[in-house]
């Protein structure tokens, strides 16, 4: 027994050796476990807010005629929006200037080369002591109607000047007496046949066959259809009488132009020269008449006498002192920008719709100079789904348009602009032609989240970045929703 308890005793102690051993040499080892789940949220903006438009240009707009133009905001996105527009433009307007003197002798012009618009418009250059200018030569190609504007400017039939020593020619329309020469000195009156030719400072020669030579610069009836000059100068139609006071004075006006020849012509009978255009008068209401500028019925000198110049009874201007004033008619390119028209809008009336007008004036401030342009409006309210005007408080000029309803993605606003008319007051001695260039600017921002997932008004609730040079809104009542129906716009000053 005492033996079995000592062999024990020997066995645990060196089992208790055995583990001090390989505790002291070793070190132990935990089991773990370690794992991740990574969530990946993913966003993708697709922010696409533009404008969305139907529209046709006119080839040529004229007083009166409204075009249509429909203009709205579309939501390509898939993120909500707000969106405001405004209005700018700009006018290229071509308009008359002041011309070089008519009666200053011949011209050399040139074709354009460095202005697209005035060749398009058929003008040439014409240089004159170092001024350059853009003249307008007159069509020698007939209308619709058989005419051309040279034919036009001959209206009348009553030549009432011409250059010393012209030459030119017509065919008589009707029977008719004429001073023919036989000789340098000798001439009589012969009657001659319609259709026969009469050249006026031909050489003189004895009649032949149908063609007579008469006395030169002779003022008097002509066939405005067949007219034909073939010397440079100035020539005018008396082209329209009123009858004075009952004194048997007249008052006349004219039509013309002036004819520089070609070298084709020297000694021959033809027009292959180039007619220009004169300056006009432009009457009370506003129309162009056919009246070379500058003819004056007559001259007080410092005395206080009369002197005529134009005869009170026929119309013959006998004196070249009385076409001082007589200029050609010149066009010159000007770009009239934004911030040089005035713009103003008016509300809707149960009769019209609300509009927004730009209008450019000429500094001398004639009406009749005045080019006008409407932008019908639709859709204006405080209603869900309208378009909110909102004046600007510091220029006028520049009024905004906010939308009552957030763009949701996919949908389109309700039209704004509706159609553009040449306003039918705008008087065609205003512009020689134009283009108006209307711009529609949109302006977007995002609509924001709150906390408890309401659309709200985070993104504006400042003014919207307030800019000065259009008005800047801000949302009325900033109460978030869950989805936003109705906008109300109120003015930052």
């Amino acid at each position: 027994m005492a033996s079995k308890l000592k062999r024990r005793r020997r066995v645990l102690g060196a089992s208790c050796i055995l583990a001090a051993l390989i505790v002291g040499g070793s070190s132990f080892a935990w089991f773990t476990s370690k794992d991740e789940v990574v969530n990946r949220l993913s966003a993708k903006s697709d922010y696409g807010v533009g404008l969305a438009e139907d529209f046709t240009p006119p080839e040529n707009w004229v007083p009166g005629q409204k075009i249509d133009k429909n203009v709205g905001v579309v939501n390509t996105g898939n993120v909500d929006a707000f969106v405001r527009v405004w209005l700018e433009g700009e006018f290229k307007l071509v308009a008359e200037s002041d011309g070089p003197a008519a009666n200053v002798g011949s011209y050399a012009p040139a074709d354009i080369t460095d202005n697209d618009k005035m060749k398009d418009l058929g003008f040439k250059k014409l240089t004159s002591g170092g001024d350059s200018y853009f003249v307008k030569p007159l069509s020698k190609d007939k209308d619709t109607n058989g005419k051309s504007e040279v034919q036009t400017m001959q209206s009348g039939g009553y030549l009432a000047f011409a250059p010393t020593g012209a030459k030119y020619q017509y065919i008589v329309n009707q029977d008719k007496d004429v001073d023919v020469y036989t000789s340098t000195t000798a001439h009589a009156v012969t009657k001659i046949r319609k259709g026969s030719v009469v050249q006026v400072g031909a050489a003189a020669a004895a009649p032949s066959g149908t063609t007579y030579t008469a006395p030169s610069n002779s003022a008097g009836d002509v066939d405005s259809a067949t007219f034909m000059p073939t010397t440079t100068g100035l020539y005018l139609f008396r082209h329209n009488v009123d009858v004075d006071d009952g004194n048997n004075d007249k008052n006349w006006e004219y039509s013309g132009y002036y004819y520089v020849s070609s070298t084709s012509e020297d000694g021959t009978w033809d027009n292959q020269g180039t007619y220009y255009a004169l300056k006009t008068k432009t009457t009370t209401d506003g129309e162009k008449t056919a009246y070379a500028d500058g003819i004056y019925q007559n001259v007080t000198n410092t005395a206080g006498d009369v002197t005529w110049y134009i005869d009170r009874q026929t119309g013959e201007i006998t004196d070249a002192a009385a076409l001082v004033g007589a200029k050609l008619y010149a066009g010159a390119q000007t770009a009239v920008k934004d911030d040089e028209i005035t713009w103003r809008y008016t509300e809707a009336t149960p009769t019209a719709p609300a509009k927004l007008n730009a209008t450019i004036t000429a500094t001398s401030g004639d009406a009749n100079k005045k080019i006008s342009v409407d932008v019908g409006l639709t859709n204006i309210g405080i209603d869900a789904n309208k378009w909110q005007y909102v004046a600007a408080t510091n220029d006028t000029k520049r009024a905004t348009f906010y939308y009552t309803n957030d763009v949701e993605d996919g949908s389109t606003t309700a039209t704004l602009v509706d159609d553009v008319t040449l306003d039918k007051d705008t008087k065609q001695s205003a512009y020689i032609a134009f283009d108006f260039d209307l711009s529609v600017n949109m302006n977007s921002i995002q609509v924001t989240i709150d906390d408890d997932g309401n659309e709200c008004f985070e993104s504006v609730k400042d003014g919207w970045s307030a800019d000065d040079s259009k008005a800047v809104a801000q949302k009325g009542d900033g109460t978030a929703a869950a989805e936003i129906a109705t906008v109300t716009w109120s003015s930052v000053s």
